[in-house]
């Protein structure tokens, strides 16, 4: 597993987010495999596929990919309300990579599985929809509440710059 994140063609975009959503997602589709089965790699999916970034070749799980240059706190900013409830309720909840870097060595520092059955109704929190002067005025978006998500349910497959074997991570 390289842990370097893909830095060419990233002084394209202005906004840090969206530099860092291209560098993490070109790297998710380099380096991630499965962790439930054998496959050695994911599928990237297009762009606003509903709740899903990647999706095992070999047994078809669904993965979404969150990234950032501090440790992840209390909540886990997420997209849509109405499509990750559904999901939940409806036995399509991927598994979530949570990836931390360093933004000045663009390198993987920690990056977590969190199981599907981790992530339920309980965990999910319905935030305030944007204000009448958004651009996608009336959205609403969801916060993945990490505090409900037991910490068995974490499982690593980088930790403190050193990848896990792919044996241990999908054993866990």
């Amino acid at each position: 597993m390289d842990l370097s994140l893909p830095t060419e063609g990233l002084q394209a975009y202005k906004s840090a987010s969206q530099r860092a959503r291209i560098s993490s997602e070109s790297w998710g589709a380099s380096n991630l495999y499965c962790p439930c089965c054998e496959s050695n790699r994911l599928a990237q999916l297009p762009g606003n596929t509903p709740a899903v970034d990647y999706r095992c070749p070999q047994c078809e799980t669904g993965f979404q990919l969150k990234c950032s240059t501090k440790p992840f706190g209390r909540r886990l900013l997420d997209g849509a309300y109405s499509k990750m409830r559904y999901a939940i309720l409806h036995n399509g909840t991927p598994h979530f990579f949570l990836l931390s870097y360093e933004l000045d060595s663009m390198r993987v520092q920690n990056l977590l599985c969190i199981p599907d059955f981790a992530i339920t109704e309980s965990a999910l929190e319905k935030r305030n929809p944007l204000a009448s002067t958004a651009r996608r005025a009336g959205w609403v978006g969801c916060n993945i509440l990490l505090d409900r998500i037991p910490s068995d349910a974490r499982i690593s497959i980088v930790k403190e710059n050193y990848p896990t074997p792919p044996s241990d991570v999908r054993r866990a």
